[in-house]
């Protein structure tokens, strides 16, 4: 093949791409905001009804201590659902949390200067 005939096939699959990429695609839509906050409350509500206690150890297929880094980011997520909905018993939940496992700031002091404080 010349160099001509490859100039012209490479154009040809670049813009055979190029239209390809450019017919949307048969995307989900976008899910309406109010049905996204709503499950997470469901999904939230199961979470604190299956653990009452932010104490209790955790128990799969051993004992954890109920403040691993997996339950702190569900905190985060809960706390980012406070933000959006702001029901008292979410903050309480998580304040009950941090209380119970001594959380606070590493050297007791307000004054932060970097990530670890």
């Amino acid at each position: 093949m010349n160099r001509s005939t490859q100039l012209i096939c490479l154009t040809a699959c670049l813009s055979l791409l190029f239209v390809v990429c450019a017919i949307p695609g048969n995307a989900q839509p976008i899910p309406d905001k109010q049905a996204v906050v709503e499950q997470m409350r469901l999904a939230n509500a199961y979470f604190m009804k299956k653990w009452p206690d932010v104490g209790k150890p955790i128990v799969t297929n051993k004992e954890r201590a109920s403040n691993i880094w997996t339950r702190g980011v569900y905190y985060e997520g809960l706390m980012a659902l406070y933000e959006i909905d702001p029901q008292p018993e979410y903050y309480d939940y998580a304040v009950r949390w941090a209380e119970f496992h001594n959380w606070d700031l590493r050297d007791g002091d307000t004054y932060t200067r970097n990530a670890d404080n």
